[in-house]
């Protein structure tokens, strides 16, 4: 039975290949060049990144092929156009669902930038199956795992928010309980609204059921219900906070309006989830009680709590343990550093939090070509920690309350920072890409992107000129026509040429002297039927076309080099009646797009 993706249709990826099966995807259909780009760009937003990462991945393919892409991409859709020069190919395509899924973005990012080196002579077909394998890739970790890592992940959170022992161990239970919940109904592909609440309300239970417990049996203080809030902070969406402020800041305004309005959305359906539960359970967002640590104490607590946080939703985006220990260290440097700028430096939040997402987007450069991992998998998972869940919840409690002064307050707070993270990963890019960088090397640079984007052009030439040559309806426009014995001359490229338009050819020579030829255009026009038609193609990627073009009372033997990475080619010319052979060198172009003018034939 086919799986049910609610109100989404499957799409039949293979059914693009079927009428080119075996064939390399560089001399592929539009529509299949197309379909591959496309799904790539869409598995690639069903990972949670960034609309600029998908819009780079889907242009770095369309070029290695040989066109033309432009995409207008949302959280959930993607709309699409890919041009060849004389076609184009529109797409829609939407996800059912968002995450965030490191682990597939790796195997993404590999296979685009894997693409020119590996791929290029491989099938659509063989190019859907294997994009089928990195499809495959769900979740790592089983829904307890998930609960464990949250669990984690919400304890060290609460011991840096200011919560002692007591308040880590019962987030520690609320959270790990909550997130397992959440996990389980994602299993269910269940409402988003659903997943969120009740996740919420379960952290929220479990934690007052623990403190409760304790209570009664420990006599602890009424302050140390104040870490119930810590155990829901696992459902804060700090991947859709941060990616939608880079969005927003490259002006990819609709993705990062729809990522924040994601993320507001799952911000206000958690927070008031958790007021009416405090209401009812009669829980207060105190004040954490003092812990009483020395400096170097709380020096060293932090960076271990920073570490075991930015670890445990590290693995909430299924990243692999190895990538998740690696953005624990950057987030464990990062945050005890904006942590320790607040409390020693008296800097302002908004402040030392961009100059952590800095300094994490620095450390995440530095380390990220060693061990292979996009940079958003690490830079994401370590500020995430950063992102003030506690001052988001106090807002909405306090506006509840009708405590609106309080209320603003921390919900202005909050938005300083939130703006500040993903500003600091933005800067911390600006330093360490070449590409943004445009006071060094300046002049250098330019002829290497002159080199560069020529280099591209050719590429879509050939692949146009190759194209045209399988279709039979292509234009050689010569410059140049070298005679036999040697000799040369330049000539007008719309006067001399070999063209043909499906089984009729025209090979033309113009000299603009009147008197050398029939055709009123200084040399002589040949027209006629084509027949023996033969491709061929060598291991250093030159074409070779041959064919017999008969007129009247004329005929000929056209062989023509289509060479390797331009739309450069030559034609030998051979007539049948004499040894008068001549060879014109030119460009070869599709029929549609030549401006050729043809004289009298002979």
């Amino acid at each position: 039975m086919e799986k049910e993706f609610h109100n989404h249709m499957r799409i039949p990826w293979h059914d693009y290949t079927r009428k080119s099966i075996g064939r390399p995807i560089t001399e592929a259909s539009l529509s299949e060049k197309a379909s591959i780009i496309g799904r790539t760009g869409i598995m690639l937003l069903s990972c949670g990144t960034g609309a600029w990462r998908v819009r780079s991945s889907m242009n770095t393919l369309a070029r290695e092929l040989g066109i033309t892409c432009t995409a207008d991409i949302g959280l959930l859709s993607i709309e699409y156009t890919c041009i060849d020069g004389g076609n184009c190919y529109t797409e829609s395509l939407c996800l059912f669902n968002t995450g965030v899924n490191t682990s597939k973005l790796y195997r993404m990012e590999l296979f685009v930038n894997k693409f020119s080196k590996n791929c290029k002579k491989m099938s659509g077909d063989e190019l859907h199956t294997l994009l089928d394998q990195i499809h495959e890739i769900h979740g790592f970790y089983s829904p307890p795992f998930l609960g464990l890592a949250a669990a984690v992940a919400c304890s060290a959170f609460t011991f840096l928010l200011g919560g002692g022992p007591i308040e880590m161990f019962c987030a520690f239970l609320g959270a790990g309980a909550g997130n397992f919940l959440r996990a389980k109904m994602n299993q269910h592909h269940l409402t988003l609204f659903l997943c969120t609440a009740a996740s919420v309300a379960l952290a929220c239970i479990v934690y007052t059921i623990a403190f409760m417990a304790l209570k009664s049996g420990f006599h602890i203080s009424i302050h140390h219900q104040a870490g119930y809030i810590c155990s829901m902070l696992f459902i804060i969406p700090g991947f859709p906070f941060i990616t939608s402020g880079i969005d927003l800041a490259k002006l990819d305004m609709r993705s990062g309006l729809e990522r924040l309005a994601y993320a507001l959305i799952i911000i206000a359906v958690a927070t008031l989830a958790a007021w009416m539960l405090a209401l009812v359970l009669h829980l207060k967002p105190m004040d954490f009680l003092p812990l009483n640590l020395s400096k170097s104490e709380y020096l060293i607590f932090r960076l271990i709590a920073s570490f075991f946080g930015v670890l445990g939703f590290s693995v909430m985006f299924n990243s692999p343990l190895q990538l998740a220990a690696t953005a624990g260290i950057i987030g464990a440097i990062a945050n005890t550093t904006r942590l320790e700028l607040v409390d020693l430096a008296s800097f302002p939040p908004a402040a030392a939090a961009f100059l952590g997402a800095l300094l994490a987007g620095l450390l995440a450069s530095m380390i990220k070509t060693s061990i292979g991992y996009p940079r958003i998998s690490l830079t994401v998972p370590s500020i995430v920690i950063m992102v003030p869940g506690l001052y988001l919840y106090r807002a909405i409690y306090n506006i509840g309350i009708t405590s609106i002064n309080t209320g603003a307050f921390w919900f202005t707070e909050a938005l300083l920072i939130i703006m500040a993270l993903p500003l600091g990963l933005i800067f911390a890019r600006i330093i360490t890409d070449k590409k943004t960088l445009g006071f060094s090397n300046e002049t250098k640079n330019d002829g290497e992107n002159k080199n560069e984007q020529k280099e591209k052009l050719d590429v879509i030439y050939h692949n146009n000129a190759l194209i045209s040559l399988q279709d039979s309806t292509f234009v050689l426009e010569a410059d140049r026509v070298i005679f036999k014995r040697g000799r040369s001359v330049y000539v007008n490229p719309t006067s001399n040429f070999i063209s043909l338009n499906k089984n009729f050819g025209v090979v033309q020579t113009s000299f603009n002297i009147p008197a050398s030829g029939p055709n009123g255009m200084g040399g002589v026009t040949v027209e006629g039927q084509i027949s023996n038609i033969k491709i061929t193609k060598d291991k250093k990627g030159t074409t070779y076309y041959s064919m017999n073009i008969m007129g009247a009372g004329i005929s000929a033997l056209v062989n023509i080099t289509l060479y390797a990475g331009s739309n450069k080619a030559s034609a030998t010319i051979s007539p049948n009646f004499n040894s008068n052979r001549i060879t014109l060198e030119g460009s070869l172009i599709p029929y549609s797009q030549s401006n050729i003018i043809k004289g009298r034939s002979f």
